[in-house]
């Protein structure tokens, strides 16, 4: 340790101080009394955002200990994810909001501890290798003070304090406009696909309108219950699943039914075959997988749909197709409790289509498109996830002695 810093651990630089705890009843929807939550610190840029505020009716009486202040770090002390647990935000204005009752106030002595410096300390890799420590292998989705408490961090002189401040402030904003700017030309690669795929499959003059219902069979799975998962087996996809394939990404598979049941269903009701489209059709809702193979597997009931016996339709036009209208089957969704997007809503969809010929030329023309996209976004992902490892690395740094 270099000469002059100290080791000293969290409850010796700070107090801390538990949220707000109020009823349901005194929330309103709107008034002066706004109260931060665990959705007000953003998990990726450990930043404090105003998004869903949650208002107390204006008789409500707040203690102002339990009000956050400048300088202080708000956290999350609570959340049903665990990958949320220790997040913080630094207080960097005076602004007049409560903190909920999943949450803590930390309030650095900053006679000891510079406030940013001790925001640092708590988005370093030594904290979230700390916090995450604390709940591995059990069911914790609580932390409590006594739980951080002894995190330990390397305290220099408050001017080397300052000096450091200054630096992590500087890299981390070149290295915040590197990754801006990977995530506009991200979404600009999207964007660009997005374009092709409407311009292709824009109808022209000869082409077919049918309704999907007309075109193929509009279905789901049998359910299947958590007791007939098994260690190994048939693999059963969810959401998740079909994301990655949908996305040309390693399939994690963690569920499994026995060959037995999945011989049932299969002589009984049927299971996927080449060319049959899954669609996501709860919470995530758009990703689509073709079957392209007769590889054996099932999949959960409810969140996929299951689009079989296509006919006249090239199954990855109709993905294409799909794709294109995605916002127009986002929108289908809004307004209900939940994103979900059902058989019936499905049964009611337009598909223009051309000759099977020009299908698959404009399938041969997407396909390469796609390619190109992907590998741009592949590129531009790395990017951003390097400029998070350089973050990281400086952290290291910092609270090492080596800046």
């Amino acid at each position: 340790m270099k000469q002059g810093w100290e080791i000293k651990i969290l409850d010796d630089v700070c107090t801390f101080e538990r949220g707000l705890t109020y009823a349901k009843g005194d929330e309103v929807n709107i008034s002066s009394k706004g109260v931060l939550r665990s959705n007000n610190v953003d998990l990726s840029t450990n930043t404090l955002n105003f998004d869903e505020i949650k208002y107390l009716r204006e008789d409500f009486e707040i203690p102002a200990k339990k009000k956050v202040r400048k300088n202080s770090l708000l956290m999350c002390i609570s959340n049903g994810s665990k990958i949320h647990l220790g997040k913080v935000a630094l207080i960097d204005d005076d602004i007049d909001y409560a903190f909920g009752g999943f949450m803590g106030l930390l309030i650095p002595d900053e006679t000891i501890i510079h406030p940013k410096y001790f925001y640092y300390s708590l988005i370093s890799p030594m904290y979230k290798s700390f916090v995450k420590g604390l709940s591995d292998g059990a069911n914790i989705n609580n932390l409590k003070f006594a739980d951080i408490k002894s995190f330990s961090i390397a305290v220099p002189p408050l001017a080397e304090q300052e000096r450091i401040v200054e630096i992590l402030d500087r890299e981390f904003e070149k290295i915040d406009v590197l990754k801006s700017n990977a995530e506009r030309s991200l979404q600009q690669a999207k964007d660009l696909f997005q374009s092709a795929l409407k311009q292709e499959l824009q109808p022209k003059e000869g082409w077919e309108t049918k309704r999907l219902s007309d075109i193929c069979v509009i279905t789901s799975s049998k359910r299947i219950f958590k007791s007939e998962y098994v260690a190994e087996g048939i693999p059963f996809y969810r959401t998740k699943e079909v994301k990655e394939i949908a996305n040309n990404r390693p399939i994690s598979v963690e569920l499994y039914i026995s060959n037995e049941k999945y011989s049932e269903i299969k002589n009984k009701f049927g299971v996927p075959q080449i060319n049959d489209l899954l669609v996501s059709a709860v919470g995530t809702i758009g990703e689509i997988m073709v079957v392209t193979d007769d590889k054996p597997f099932y999949f959960k009931d409810g969140n996929l749909v299951w689009l079989k016996g296509i006919q006249g339709v090239h199954s990855w036009y109709l993905k294409y197709y799909l794709k294109s209208i995605i916002d127009d089957i986002k929108n289908m969704t809004r307004g209900a409790a939940y994103n979900a997007l059902t058989i019936e809503k499905f049964q009611t969809m337009d598909i223009c289509f051309s000759s099977m010929a020009e299908q698959k030329q404009i399938v041969m023309r997407l396909d390469k498109l796609s390619t190109l996209c992907k590998a741009l976004e592949e590129n531009y992902t790395k990017t951003m996830a390097l400029c998070d490892d350089m973050k990281q690395a400086l952290l290291r740094q910092a609270f090492n002695g080596e800046l």
